[in-house]
């Protein structure tokens, strides 16, 4: 989906949000209130981004639908010291498209999100990608489940989380798990977890980088997608500096 040009819409710390997006939209949404009801509907030919962004602490229930020919674009950033988040995600109509993606930096915090994607049409197609950053005493944790139904032909799944850990007291765990109940369909998952490599490092120290910078260069390799889709300086700048306050 092409990135959306529209000025983003705000909206701050709401015990419940109901968007119903019948036009092409771009939305920030801050989440830092416990027990929060997000639900988003996409109507038919609708492009939608939406941002969800945490600093303090979450505990969110996001429920999507999204029908016939919608693409949705969203962006999770959790900048907080606890996690519960829930989302489930309807793909209703053919040609549903779902673009999932989360950033979550953990420190002395437990952080655990939970997917459920349904491909409930034909042609349908999701994507959830995990990005998890485990410092001190940090624990990130990621379950997906992907489910297509039977008959939905030509549907697509997948799933990866990629997760650093910094601290040997730090933690990150995936379970991506595929429920596919016909023959049809293209389904793969994936998983990437461990320590910046001391390959990498060397390369990048060789090239004239102090240990630190090149810890820094390859996180922001990490970063730099969810922070350049922001459209809005404020929160680019609280995800930096929180970034940088963790070393």
């Amino acid at each position: 989906m092409n990135n959306l040009k529209l000025e983003p819409v705000i909206l701050y710390n709401f015990d419940e949000i109901n968007l119903n997006l019948e036009k092409d939209s771009n939305h920030i949404i801050v989440t830092d209130f416990d027990n929060e009801n997000i639900n988003i509907t996409v109507q038919r030919d609708v492009n939608a981004n939406v941002v969800l962004f945490s600093k303090l602490q979450s505990s969110v229930n996001l429920n999507v639908t999204i029908n016939e020919n919608a693409n949705l674009r969203i962006n999770v950033i959790s900048m907080n010291n606890q996690t519960n988040d829930k989302y489930n995600f309807d793909l209703v109509g053919e040609y549903a498209n779902l673009d999932m993606n989360v950033l979550t930096l953990a420190k002395n915090a437990k952080k655990e999100f939970l997917f459920n994607v349904n491909h409930l049409a034909p042609e349908t197609k999701s994507s959830v990608s995990n990005a998890g950053i485990s410092f001190e005493n940090g624990k990130n944790y990621f379950k997906v489940n992907g489910i297509i139904k039977p008959n939905m032909k030509n549907s697509d799944v997948r799933q990866i989380t990629k997760g650093i850990i910094l601290h040997p007291t730090g933690e990150c765990l995936a379970e991506p798990i595929l429920l596919i109940d016909y023959y049809d369909v293209k389904a793969y998952h994936g998983a990437t977890i461990g320590k910046i490599s001391d390959d990498d490092l060397f390369y990048l120290m060789s090239r004239g980088l102090t240990k630190e910078e090149s810890f820094m260069l390859i996180i922001n390799g990490l970063l730099e997608p969810f922070v350049k889709d922001l459209n809005y300086d404020l929160i680019k700048e609280e995800v930096m500096s929180k970034y940088y306050s963790y070393f």
